[in-house]
């Protein structure tokens, strides 16, 4: 099997959450003896923690991914306000300012498809 993907790793740290809260809900909802109860903690915690190793590792992930999204801003950073210098349209700067804008939200929100989505888009207003 290959490496999960930050999505995946995602969805199953949520579904792992989603699955202990469901044990705790049936704790509650059923009499139990104590040491049946305590077993159910333990697993329900363990679960948990597992979820968050999850939760973890999707960040981790995420951020390699969006490595190369933040070096290729920082590459085009120049050409950036080259562009804007030198632009007479300014819809053309509003678009790249924009799109800064949202690469700039992205990274403030550690957003990582964000930045991705918002690096490639300001490379192509660029272009055009």
């Amino acid at each position: 099997m290959g490496q999960l993907t930050a999505q995946q790793l995602n969805a199953l740290s949520v579904q792992f959450r989603e699955i202990a809260n469901t044990i705790l809900d049936y704790r509650i909802a059923h009499p139990l003896l104590p040491a049946d109860d305590a077993d159910l903690e333990m697993l329900q915690n363990s679960i948990l923690d597992s979820a968050t190793e999850l939760a973890t590792q999707s960040a981790i992930q995420a951020g390699s991914e969006a490595a190369e999204a933040i070096q290729t801003l920082i590459n085009v950073t120049g050409e950036i306000k080259t562009t804007i210098k030198g632009l007479e349209n300014v819809t053309k700067v509003i678009n790249i300012a924009a799109a800064v804008l949202k690469v700039a939200v992205c990274l403030t929100k550690v957003d990582f498809g964000g930045i991705k989505n918002g690096v490639k888009d300001l490379v192509d207003s660029l272009k055009n």
